[in-house]
This record gives structure tokens, C-alpha cells and sequence, in this order.
């Protein structure tokens, strides 16, 4: 129950809307039984170059390209996120190496913080960054099922959270949301 529970809390995931997460649909092809393996293209993106504007961070850079902060922090250690140099070009992760998976529905890959919806008949993937919890709570895995979705939730936060943070309830649209919609999940 606890686990169910810190899914449906921790996983907020952006299903719909080029206005609350950055995603770009990519195109994937997979081999068929009858066709050459070397056929098989299952990276998609491509890598960009972004030229740091005034009052820009890494987490501006990092939204206006559907990444997550983690992603742009790693890849560039020695900026500083908060006030990077005016003018530095910056390498952007966009491209990604499809996980190895049945390519339908929703799939969400751990270590790399990463959610890939499928759109098997059009062999199309968009991708948007995940947070999946804080240390010492595991994400639990398995095959899930959407059951209910809820857009500008309020997050109750669990016993546990409340005393870190000092407070039970984080109204929709407060600082500490991430995204305006909720999923939860068997």
C-alpha cells in the first residue's frame, strides 16, 4: 500500500502539452522478422548547442528543451546554475537511446530519470524528464496501469515528508510543483 502510494505521489508526469513540458515527438523504426537488423534505428534526437542569453540558468535551459536539471548539472559540472556565464555554449543532451522494451504505452526508465510514451502505429516516441522521490523511498517497479488522472492536484505529502518540510498539503501551482497534472497507477 505504501509503495502504491509513494507512485501515485512521486511520479508527476506530463501526459499532454507542449505548454507545461518541452517534448518533440521523434520518429524510431523497429526490425520486423523478415528484415535486416542493421535497419533498426532506435536512438533518437539529435545533440544541440545553446548559447547561454542573459539571466538565463540551467534549469531555464533545461526546461526549454524537455530535460531535467540532473541532466544538464551532470553534463556540465563547473557552471554554475544559478548565474552561468553570459555567452557560454552549452552542449544539450537531446538524444536518447530507446530502452529496451515492448515500445507501447507509457515506460519509464529509472536511471535516467526519463518517461517514453510510445505511439507504436506511427512509430513515434516522445520523452519527458520524471523525478521519482527522495533517497531511501525506492520507486517501485513492475507493468502499471493508469487509472486515474488529475490535473492541478494538491499533494498531500506523507507522514513521513511532513516533518521535513513542515507542512501536510502543497497546493497546486505552489513553489514546490512541478507539474500541473497527476497520474496515479495500479
Amino acid at each position: 500500500m505504501i509503495e502504491r502510494s509513494i507512485l501515485q505521489i512521486l511520479i508527476i508526469l506530463v501526459l499532454i502539452g507542449d505548454e507545461v513540458a518541452r517534448s518533440e515527438g521523434f520518429k524510431y523504426r523497429l526490425v520486423r522478422p523478415s528484415e535486416n537488423p542493421s535497419i533498426q534505428e532506435t536512438v533518437v534526437g539529435c545533440p544541440r548547442v545553446h548559447t547561454v542569453a542573459p539571466k538565463e540558468t540551467l534549469l531555464d535551459i533545461s526546461r526549454h528543451y524537455g530535460l531535467g536539471f540532473n541532466e544538464m548539472q551532470i553534463l556540465h559540472p563547473s557552471a554554475d546554475p544559478w548565474i552561468p556565464e553570459r555567452g557560454l555554449r552549452l552542449s544539450i543532451p537531446t538524444q536518447w537511446i530507446l530502452p529496451p522494451t515492448r515500445y507501447q504505452g507509457i515506460v519509464i526508465n529509472l536511471p535516467e530519470l526519463r518517461l517514453y510514451r510510445f505511439f507504436p502505429r506511427i512509430e513515434m516516441v516522445k520523452t519527458y524528464p520524471v523525478g521519482i522521490g527522495d533517497v531511501g523511498y525506492e520507486t517501485p517497479q513492475g507493468v502499471y496501469q493508469v487509472i486515474e488522472r488529475e490535473v492541478d492536484p494538491v499533494w498531500d505529502l506523507p507522514p513521513s515528508l511532513r516533518k521535513n518540510y513542515g507542512i501536510t498539503k502543497v497546493p497546486p501551482g505552489s513553489y514546490f510543483t512541478i507539474r500541473p497534472f497527476w497520474a496515479s497507477a495500479t
